[in-house]
């Protein structure tokens, strides 16, 4: 299950930026979504346990395009 996570700053306008973490490891996760919150940005974060995951979900989701994707190669 794809998890979604609102962080930084209320914004209203579209600055939001959209990161998507694909990771098996929920503390790496956890800490690239604390470390985000630290910044003055606002952001939404999803987050998959996996390749297949990730893939399902863009695939149901063909109008989600993150600005940037993190892999845990």
């Amino acid at each position: 299950m794809v998890e979604n996570i609102i962080i930084g700053r209320e914004d209203k306008s579209n600055d939001k930026k959209i990161f998507f973490i694909i990771d098996d490891d929920a503390d790496d996760k956890e800490f690239f979504s604390f470390a985000l919150a630290k910044t003055e940005y606002s952001a939404t974060v999803l987050t998959a346990k996996d390749g297949q995951e990730a893939i399902e979900h863009l695939e149901k989701n063909e109008d989600f395009i993150p600005d940037f994707i993190f892999l845990d190669l």
